[in-house]
């Protein structure tokens, strides 16, 4: 679009202007009683105060549910650098950031942090201590419909490190196929499961 600046300078610009523009991402919130708030300290507390009514809190499991001690356990993870690599090529580097501060463009460097990464996950799982960093997020709040003064209308989104990303994703694929290895994923599990959806869980009703 720049070498053809002087063919079309009304595309350049306008495409200028899209990227200057900044729009209200978020109204102004109606307080109970009326009072409208107009910060944005008061805008982020009306919306953590929200968002935080929305979590669910999972309960803790009891260590003999579902006779867990006859199954066999997964008691070892080892990460090589050659599948963070591999992870590394399928990073998109339009992504956000977490709270970290590593940018997504900074993994391209693949074949000079892969080896490094691994041993950084190595380290976090022998020890069982994870960053800081990577249990922490940004919460930014999208809209979806509706009116933009009701927070009801937003939905959080979870900003995480990218690099913390990686490690769920290595965990998460070790602990699935464990699962499925030892036939540990019963016929009734349609959530997270490959080649399962709401529809299969409907038809098999």
């Amino acid at each position: 679009m720049a070498s053809r600046v002087k063919e079309n300078s009304k595309a350049f610009f306008n495409y200028v202007k899209k990227e200057r523009m900044t729009g209200v991402k978020v109204g102004l919130f109606i307080y109970k009683g009326g009072k409208m708030c107009l910060e944005a300290v008061e805008v982020s507390e009306v919306l953590n105060e929200y968002f935080s009514l929305v979590f669910t809190t999972e309960r803790e499991l009891d260590d003999g549910e579902d006779n867990m001690s006859e199954v066999e356990v997964l008691e070892h993870v080892d990460i090589k650098g050659e599948e963070v690599l591999e992870l590394l090529k399928y990073v998109r580097m339009d992504k956000s950031l977490g709270l970290d501060r590593i940018f997504p463009r900074l993994l391209e460097a693949r074949e000079e942090i892969a080896e490094p990464l691994a041993r950084i996950f190595m380290s976090s799982l022998s020890t069982g201590m994870v960053p800081e960093d990577w249990r922490e997020a940004n919460v930014v709040p999208l809209f979806k419909k509706g009116s933009r003064d009701s927070p009801g209308n937003y939905r959080p989104v979870s900003l995480t490190s990218v690099v913390g990303k990686l490690l769920e994703k290595i965990l998460r694929d070790r602990i699935y196929g464990h699962l499925e290895n030892h036939g540990l994923i019963r016929d009734s599990q349609h959530g997270f499961v490959k080649g399962s959806s709401c529809l299969t869980s409907s038809l098999r009703r």
